[in-house]
């Protein structure tokens, strides 16, 4: 997601409470996978907590996030 060429992970997180979720991207760490490192936790925005879908199509070279 930030260009750095590592993988990085989108989520929508929840607390089974109305319009408390999360939509959250965490950052891999400079380590890799096999690194003790923690991921690094972004909120995207508060609210969205059931779902997502990503696309690049609309803009060149940007992604972008419907979430419910």
């Amino acid at each position: 997601m930030n260009g750095d060429g590592r993988k990085d992970f989108i989520t929508a997180r929840s607390n089974m409470q109305p319009n408390e979720g999360f939509l959250v991207w965490y950052e891999h760490p400079v380590g890799g996978l096999a690194s003790t490192d923690p991921w690094i936790e972004h909120i995207i925005t508060v609210g969205p907590d059931v779902g997502f879908t990503t696309t690049t199509d609309l803009f060149k070279h940007e992604l972008t996030v419907f979430a419910t």
